[in-house]
């Protein structure tokens, strides 16, 4: 584990275990949020692959201690994961506008930046494989996308 978040393997051997509940559990009920950093080539010409690297992390650490205790942070590459019990989707529209701001605050809006929220269960989609699940996740419909020119649109 990273100093405030999950590697993806840690996380993966958690969205597997969710996913493997019986639909009418209380754990079949989730949310997850998909922050991805479009063009991370762009983030290391613009300030060197170390310091990109480090802003990633801070990021990362932020986003960690932005969330609940019971929601679950971890990175692949340049995209962040967020897995939550909660799936009221006015309150993940909010936390997402959160994400976002915070991504302007350590200057990665350099580069295109997506927030995607998916609330489950979702039909029609295989929840046999967590990692296939990540892989395929972005082609599937969200509950909420946004991205850094809708957040600065924000009263």
């Amino acid at each position: 584990m990273s100093a405030n978040y999950a590697t993806i393997d840690q996380f993966v051997v958690v969205l597997d275990w969710v996913i493997s509940q019986r639909p009418d559990s209380a754990y079949s009920r989730f949310g997850m949020f998909r922050i991805a950093f479009e063009n991370p080539e762009i983030l290391g010409h613009t300030f060197g692959a170390s310091e990109a690297v480090r802003r990633l992390n801070q990021f990362g650490s932020i986003l960690a201690s932005t969330v609940r205790r019971t929601d679950l942070v971890a990175r692949d590459h340049s995209v962040f994961w967020v897995l939550t019990p909660e799936c009221n989707s006015e309150i993940l529209g909010n936390r997402i506008r959160e994400i976002l701001i915070k991504v302007e605050e350590i200057e990665l809006d350099v580069v295109n930046c997506t927030v995607d929220a998916y609330v489950f269960p979702l039909a029609n989609v295989d929840l046999s494989n967590a990692r296939l699940l990540l892989d395929n996740l972005a082609g599937m419909p969200t509950a909420y996308q946004f991205d850094m020119a809708t957040v600065r649109g924000i009263p």
